[in-house]
């Protein structure tokens, strides 16, 4: 079982893996500008990051047991992205 600590420790040693420079997110937001939902590179960027409309149940979640929507959520945005556009 992962503990909190060594959540932690993970947490510390991989946070700079998640750097993004200006020209990176200037160069994704230009190649996904027209259809985020729809572009794998946006999804791939995404993965992983904890965004402003996760943060709250992120926040209030158990570490030791984590809520799975949560979770998933973060770890597979694409699989939990609801289409704008109704199916034809």
């Amino acid at each position: 079982m992962l503990t909190t600590a060594h959540c932690l420790q993970h947490c510390d040693k991989i946070k700079d893996c998640a750097n993004v420079t200006a020209e990176q997110a200037s160069k994704l937001e230009r190649k996904t500008r027209a259809e985020q939902s729809k572009c794998e590179e946006w999804f791939a960027a995404w993965t992983g990051r904890v965004t402003a409309s996760q943060l709250h149940a992120v926040c209030h979640t158990a570490i030791e047991s984590p809520s799975k929507t949560t979770v998933s959520r973060v770890c597979y945005p694409q699989k939990n992205c609801a289409s704008t556009k109704p199916d034809q």
